[in-house]
């Protein structure tokens, strides 16, 4: 295994382990100080990695959410560091963030139908708009 492969193991693993952290509910700034290096030398493909792990660790989707929200905050000066280079339309992946980009246009725009059918789970009416959309 090479040298980066082992690096990148090593920062997963300790990311893991910070986000564990993060859900005891360890004092942040602490956590923060501790874990300075791993920070600063966290690149974005670990974060796929950590998240991918975490996932298969079945944690419950609230702790889940909270725990990576909070894991973010603290990498996002460090990541957003790293530039973004979309990929071309014609490709397999352009046409899935394509995809991704219409399919959040259209979330948004049912939100409020959403939060209503909610509050009225009960409601054929409310339902069938939502189908209708």
């Amino acid at each position: 295994m090479s040298e980066f492969t082992n690096h990148k193991e090593t920062r997963v693993k300790q990311l893991v382990e910070l986000f564990n952290g993060i859900l005891k509910g360890e004092n942040l700034g602490q956590l923060v100080v501790e874990n300075q290096q791993l920070i600063e030398s966290t690149v974005p493909a670990d974060v796929i990695l950590v998240v991918d792990r975490l996932v298969l660790m079945k944690i419950p989707m609230d702790d889940l959410k909270r725990g990576i929200n909070k894991l973010l905050n603290f990498l996002h000066k460090t990541i957003s560091d790293f530039l973004y280079y979309p990929p071309a339309k014609e490709r397999f992946i352009g046409c899935l963030v394509e995809n991704n980009r219409i399919l959040d246009e259209r979330l948004q725009d049912i939100r409020p139908l959403i939060k209503e059918i909610n509050k009225s789970p009960e409601s054929a009416e409310l339902r069938n708009s939502l189908k209708d959309n």
